[in-house]
């Protein structure tokens, strides 16, 4: 987040502050519950709450190749299969998050932000 900040001329006291915010949400899942997932990765864990991919079969892998694809045609329908699986990889993080401070730490939306 520095380097990003320091890229786009942003102010290091902002990127501090947005810096000292982050939560490490896998770790929290991992410290705190035992869960029956095949692993501790964020579609297990996702899916095991709830939460499903808009495309069942992407993943990073995919992604990538997706993104190489769009670089090299310039098909947007490539970049556009990109953004959607990385917003429903942000959603499943906030689905993760939510689960697991409503379920685990009993807390409150207003309580966690």
């Amino acid at each position: 987040m520095h380097k990003l900040g320091a890229k786009f001329g942003t102010d290091l006291a902002l990127t501090t502050a947005l810096v000292e915010r982050f939560v490490d949400v896998h770790w929290w899942v991992t410290q705190q519950v035992t869960m029956p997932v095949e692993s501790y990765a964020l579609k297990h864990i996702a899916r095991w709450i709830g939460f499903e991919w808009r495309d069942a079969d992407a993943n990073g892998a995919l992604a990538i190749f997706w993104y190489l694809a769009w670089l090299k045609e310039g098909d947007r329908s490539f970049l556009d299969r990109v953004i959607e699986y990385n917003e429903d990889d942000c959603r499943a993080t906030y689905v993760v998050k939510e689960w697991l401070a409503g379920s685990v730490w009993g807390l409150q939306r207003e309580d966690v932000g």
